[in-house]
């Protein structure tokens, strides 16, 4: 049994890892990359295998839920076909990315939340220097 708790703490930091390594790279892929760096951290979420019941306590999903479901209801008015459906493309893996993290219990604590934002914010940084860098050369 302590081999199995050890092999699941393994895979929860892996995970943790990965959110890190999505959290730091979104500011610095190119926007039609967004999509393929969530789909890497959706084959880690299903391999870690966190408990889905826990997902509908947290009123936050319902609300990434609910306007998910205004844009799509929306999208039927839409005259642009090709339009709605890449908006919906672009929306379907920003509302997967918030249910993701806020799936896993283990990540809601303060600080965690705060090393995602530490590394979003030092991927903003870094892409801030690397654009001033290439400014003036």
């Amino acid at each position: 049994m302590n081999s199995f708790r050890y092999r699941q703490t393994i895979i929860h930091n892996l995970f943790i890892a990965v959110v890190l390594l999505v959290c730091f790279t979104l500011p610095l892929v190119k926007p039609s990359l967004h999509g393929k760096l969530i789909v890497i951290m959706l084959f880690g979420w299903m391999f870690t295998q966190p408990g889905l019941k826990s997902i509908w306590r947290n009123n936050l999903v319902l609300v990434f839920g609910l306007v998910f479901l205004f844009e799509i209801v929306g999208l039927g008015f839409s005259e642009n076909l090709k339009f709605a459906l890449l908006f919906l493309e672009t929306t379907v893996v920003l509302f997967l990315f918030p249910l993701m993290i806020l799936s896993y219990e283990f990540i809601l604590n303060w600080s965690r939340i705060r090393k995602l934002f530490i590394a979003f914010i030092a991927g903003v940084i870094v892409l801030n220097l690397s654009s001033l860098f290439f400014y003036f050369i």
